[in-house]
């Protein structure tokens, strides 16, 4: 379950569907790329010519961008409500035989949804750190779904019928109505442990539902599909009672994460998935052997790829080839599904312990990207390499253990504070009230009063006690942090040269 708004939650149940159910499902998912693709593909183009203009090239942020594109009278606007209205009328065209896509089910709800998620694409874009708009490929399209109205005291969603006495979702797959339309049920599965929590959050009825998806995903090679809803006005049993009260400084790295409260002081390496990474790597070893030995002619003698044009290059690839990528997936899926789940224990442990949590709002895209910078080695004289932590970013996720947190702070009645890095909480040195700049590589920071600490560590240990709610940067609470000194230092001394 996952918290969307202060009211609004997500709960997740799997479907039994039957295989030719399923392949009906994948049509229409099918369907769906097709529309977005044609959509999108007609504002890629026009955003392409846009660049040909030197003050569009040039604007600093989005909002400039389109200004640019109202004053140039553009056909298309961008803006939200144009692109839903693209999106909705797409499903009227002709998909053969003089039919059209609402003639196989998708409904102009199903079709506003998918509107949103090519909006969002282009919110990105202007507003936030998306770099380019992509279309989908086959098989990317994996969620159909449509929002939910109250109308005279019934659930509607386009093209859907849900039914919680029976635990039944329908989707239509014809465009005709009442009598004449045609659906596939497919039960819900509910869980046998958690049977009374997940009816108190149905308990409301249809009604309640704000929002219905149904998502494939491939797991071990298999479709399976699942049911997301999105359930207002719901009391939800508080899932931990054993609330923790107080301030915990958290300071998250790449891999690492370091925790900081009253009576608790922790240096641990972010969950990861295990040792999967060993078995991605190996079989990625394997696929490129592979490639080499069905595509000879795309490489020199020495091994390097030959270097040709792009489009020129051909690859064969084997069936071993093709069984392997299904394997890679499957590793990468597991991975992924591991580290949320250690996230979320994590995350839950640190619940017990305090109610306000203070991070910093690092840019964890930025870490990933290249260096601009060009460095030189003082023993070799070569330039050192360009490369940071997108590697270790991709293993680790500490952007996804921080939306967890947050998420789960919230749905708990806690709160998590983001705080300017400008606060330079590894810089700081309470014992004498200075900021001293040290190197990354620097992992054991002793202060003025000559006692060693984590870095990471003594970080935490000044975000807990910053004062973020005054306006001005840098404000510490220095007789607060005496008090607590003491026991820090005790509390950290195991993790000291970490």
């Amino acid at each position: 379950m996952e918290l969307e708004d202060r009211n609004i939650f997500t709960i997740t149940f799997p479907l039994y569907v039957e295989e030719w159910e399923a392949d009906v499902i994948d049509r229409r998912l099918e369907c769906l790329r097709h529309i977005y693709n044609n959509v999108q593909g007609k504002l890629i183009k026009y955003c392409r010519y846009l660049e040909r203009f030197k003050s569009f090239r040039e604007a600093r942020n989005g909002v400039d961008k389109l200004q640019f594109i109202i004053g140039h009278q553009s056909p298309y606007s961008f803006c939200k409500s144009d692109i839903i209205k693209m999106m909705s009328a797409a499903y009227e065209q002709q998909v053969g035989s003089g039919k059209t896509y609402r003639d196989i089910g998708i409904s102009y709800n199903i079709a506003n949804f998918l509107g949103y998620s090519a909006w969002f694409a282009w919110n990105r874009y202007f507003y936030g750190n998306g770099k380019n708009v992509l279309l989908r490929k086959p098989g990317e399209q994996n969620v159909i779904g449509s929002f939910c109205d109250n109308v005279d005291g019934k659930m509607y969603a386009g093209g859907f019928v849900l039914n919680f006495a029976d635990m039944t979702v329908s989707m239509k797959i014809n465009g005709r109505q009442k009598g004449n339309a045609e659906y596939i049920t497919m039960p819900i599965l509910t869980n046998k442990r958690q049977v009374e929590y997940e009816y108190n959050m149905l308990k409301g009825g249809e009604t309640t539902v704000k929002k219905l998806m149904i998502v494939r995903k491939m797991i071990r090679g298999r479709r399976k599909y699942y049911l997301h809803l999105s359930i207002a006005d719901v009391t939800i049993p508080l899932k931990y009672p054993n609330i923790g009260y107080g301030f915990m400084g958290i300071d998250i790295g790449p891999s690492n994460v370091a925790f900081s409260a009253e009576d608790f002081a922790y240096f641990t390496q972010l969950p990861s998935g295990g040792d999967i990474d060993k078995k991605i790597a190996r079989l990625q070893r394997a696929m490129e052997r592979s490639s080499r030995s069905t595509n000879p002619q795309n490489f020199e003698a020495d091994g390097t790829t030959y270097r040709q044009d792009l489009k020129e290059r051909t690859w064969a690839r084997s069936n071993r080839w093709f069984a392997m990528r299904g394997r890679l997936k499957e590793l990468y899926r597991k991975r992924t599904a591991k580290r949320k789940y250690e996230q979320c224990r994590l995350a839950s442990l640190l619940l017990t312990m305090a109610n306000v949590f203070v991070v910093e709002d690092n840019n964890y895209m930025a870490w990933a990207k290249k260096s601009s910078k060009n460095t030189y080695s003082k023993r070799t004289g070569r330039m050192r390499t360009k490369h940071r932590w997108g590697k270790t970013i991709e293993v680790f996720a500490p952007a996804s253990f921080f939306r967890t947190l947050e998420y789960k702070a919230k749905s708990a009645g806690g709160i998590l504070v983001e705080v300017n890095t400008k606060n330079a909480a590894s810089q700081f040195d309470f014992t004498n009230g200075k900021f001293t700049r040290h190197h990354t590589r620097e992992r054991v920071i002793t202060t003025s009063d000559g006692i060693p600490h984590n870095r990471d560590l003594l970080a935490a240990f000044n975000l807990q006690h910053l004062m973020f709610w005054k306006e001005r940067l840098k404000q510490y609470d220095i007789d607060r942090m005496r008090y607590d000194y003491r026991k820090f230092c005790q509390l950290e001394r195991p993790f000291v040269g970490l």
